[in-house]
């Protein structure tokens, strides 16, 4: 088969030119193509030479753009009557895997991709199916969520600033911490004075006083003088100390305050306390021009109560008079009342010329609990 020349460089076009070179031993094609694949000219080496080798060489190529990567590759079978040129070309940029042949070798270069972020407690996303109630995205345990990304309640072992005085990890009472997580009580105190009285102060008599200075009054006992009728001529405060045992309050460590003794005769004595988790916050009676003829002791229950937003107090059941004590002479005169949620801890009286009680004052104090 005769050589026929090499043509020169044509244009750009599909149009496509082919030599063969026979030398009785091996048969090469060589294509020549010209083509246009995503803005860039591809063309094949004017000056390629058969020749040269004797075998199929690969093309030189050349690029008008430096953004797209080409590859032509040529294949020599030793089947002499077989044979076979095919370009691989890639145009253009390309993304994730591209594989380029040249002279039988394969380059593979491979981008990876990222997987999707696996929520996590902290992370300022609430995931519900991972069971998270809210997430605030921050470390700090005792917020309104957890770092366990859970709600903030009661009874879970985390003291919720600002809201919970304690925490114990339960709802239960007498513990320490209440099931709403305030501090129980361990004791009372007392606060704040206030005197209030009948008879117009003391004047013109001798004062006398029956203190129990941290203690409070559960009432008062005496003597009723039976000359010429049975007035009361003898007051004396019994005091005693609050405490609180298993939440309720207890009056521990009685004490009798001092006693204003008037009486000629000294007979009948009487006590007028208030009942078990009561403690005095009034005194009444009647009176004449005289003196006061009788006492009555106003009682009120004491107990510590909880309010689920502001925690434990004291506070007082509504009052209740005990029995008169004294004769039925008189008129009542107005009764001696602490302010509400005030008790009464000392009494003061004055004795006018002929050792007769015409004044009475108690002093009235705010019980308040301490932790």
């Amino acid at each position: 088969m005769s050589q026929a020349p090499l043509g020169g460089h044509r244009a750009a076009t599909a149009a496509e030119d082919a030599l063969v070179y026979d030398d009785g031993m091996t048969r090469t094609i060589v294509v020549g193509l010209s083509w246009l694949v995503g803005g860039c000219v591809f063309e094949l080496n004017p000056d390629f030479d058969p020749e040269a080798t004797g075998t199929a060489s690969t093309g030189e190529v050349t690029t008008s753009s430096t953004s797209t990567s080409t590859s032509t590759s040529t294949s020599t079978s030793s089947d002499p009557e077989t044979s076979t040129s095919s370009p691989v070309t890639t145009g253009g940029p390309t993304s994730g895997s591209t594989t380029a042949m040249s002279g039988g070798t394969t380059d593979d270069t491979t981008t990876g991709t990222t997987g999707d972020v696996q929520p996590v407690c902290g992370d300022g996303e609430v995931d519900a199916d991972q069971g998270e109630e809210c997430d605030d995205g921050n470390g700090v345990d005792g917020d309104a969520c957890t770092n366990s990304c859970q709600k903030a309640v009661c009874g879970d072992g985390i003291v919720l600033e600002g809201d919970e005085e304690c925490d114990d990890g339960n709802i239960q009472k007498g513990d320490g911490c209440s099931a709403w997580c305030h501090k129980e009580p361990l004791g009372i105190m007392l606060a704040g004075e206030q005197w209030i009285g009948y008879g117009g102060g003391f004047d013109g008599g001798d004062p006398a006083g029956s203190q129990c200075g941290e203690r409070v009054s559960q009432g008062i006992s005496g003597l009723l003088d039976l000359d010429p009728v049975d007035y009361p001529c003898k007051v004396q405060n019994a005091c005693v100390k609050l405490g609180i045992v298993n939440g309720a309050v207890v009056k521990v460590n009685p004490l009798s305050g001092a006693a204003l003794n008037t009486c000629f005769m000294n007979k009948d004595p009487w006590t007028r306390y208030c009942g078990e988790g009561q403690v005095a916050v009034g005194i009444g009676g009647k009176a004449t021009i005289l003196r006061i003829e009788s006492f009555e002791v106003i009682c009120a229950a004491v107990s510590p109560v909880e309010d689920q937003n502001s925690g434990f107090s004291v506070a007082l059941g509504p009052p209740s008079s005990l029995s008169q004590a004294g004769t039925s002479l008189g008129q009542p005169f107005p009764p001696l009342l602490c302010p509400p949620g005030w008790v009464i801890t000392d009494i003061a009286a004055k004795v006018d010329n002929v050792k007769a009680i015409n004044v009475i004052k108690v002093l009235c104090r705010q019980p308040i609990p301490t932790f």
